[in-house]
């Protein structure tokens, strides 16, 4: 089987990432809030990066959370000592603090005052407080899988694209290509199942920081209820790309036995077509030979 020529660049960032993976599980970490690969998202990771042109470089099975954003930016917030400006993201970062999170459903969702047991803050019951232009708001999220995946040329990259949109994940696309084309990332991604529902803000209780829900726990539980319902689409989605993915790559290894660099193709058909010509020219030479020969018999014949 010919092997795939992959740069040097791809092939060394793939080697860092797999080695970075493939410690021990109570040893592993990194950037994401759960700090390791989501359990139901572990395999498919294993069977991607076993595709030799490509490597994952960060993954989301899928998950729902309860979310504190940070300051935004050149703010002073009420109840809040801290005066200097931060940035704010509902994504996690800029100070902000993931008060609940679950990659899978919740058959019997506990309370929102349980959800946010385990946090600093302090829950309050329903509040008609309104919202200030200065609160930081608690979030509840539900966000479906997503992938970046960095493959080792553009056609790599259009099949994995292909395979992503096919399964669903319409907003996938080509986040950046490398000057040499040699790296590409995609991201395998779907807003359509994604949720993001203010449901409380931060306040002080006690001098102490604490959460005032602005809806009922009623509504929490509704909330839950719908995101245990995307988590059966997300399942499927992501089952759908599995599937299309695997094809699109198999079907090229499959082809592998028979593909040879541009060059010694060339070489190869043109070696053909030489022989091709020599063959064509012997046979016209031998079949003029036999035609003579079938002539001078025929003369013989009519004169005996």
């Amino acid at each position: 089987m010919q092997a795939v020529r992959m740069s040097t660049n791809f092939t060394n960032k793939k080697r860092k990432i797999l080695q970075q993976l493939n410690v021990a599980p109570d040893e592993y970490t990194d950037a994401s809030p759960k700090g390791s690969v989501d359990e139901p998202i572990r395999a498919f990771v294993d069977e991607i990066n076993a595709i030799e042109t490509l490597v994952t470089t960060s993954s989301c099975s899928g998950r729902f959370a309860i979310y504190l954003e940070g300051q935004r930016r050149n703010t002073t917030y009420e109840n809040d000592s801290n005066d200097q400006p931060q940035v704010t993201s509902s994504g996690g970062k800029g100070g902000g603090q993931w008060l609940f999170v679950t990659h899978t459903a919740l058959p019997n969702p506990p309370s929102t005052e349980e959800m946010l047991a385990g946090t600093d803050s302090l829950p309050s019951t329903y509040s008609s407080k309104p919202f200030s232009s200065s609160s930081r708001l608690v979030h509840f999220k539900f966000e479906p899988m997503i992938l970046h995946i960095l493959a080792s040329s553009l056609d790599a990259a259009r099949k994995v694209l292909s395979a992503a949109q096919t399964a669903g994940f319409r907003e996938s696309g080509i986040s950046s290509i490398a000057d040499k084309a040699d790296m590409v990332m995609v991201a395998v991604r779907s807003t359509g199942l994604s949720t993001d529902s203010p449901i409380g803000h931060l306040t002080v209780h006690n001098d102490k920081p604490a959460i005032s829900l602005s809806v009922s726990d009623q509504y929490v539980q509704h909330l839950v209820r719908l995101a245990n319902e995307k988590f059966v689409v997300n399942a499927e989605r992501t089952t759908n790309f599995r599937t299309a993915l695997l094809a699109q790559f198999q079907a090229k290894d499959d082809k592998d036995e028979d593909w040879e660099p541009i060059e010694a193709r060339r070489a190869r058909m043109r070696e053909e077509g030489l022989k091709k010509q020599a063959a064509h020219q012997q046979n016209e030479d031998h079949h003029g030979t036999t035609i003579d020969g079938a002539e001078e018999d025929v003369g013989l014949a009519s004169m005996l």
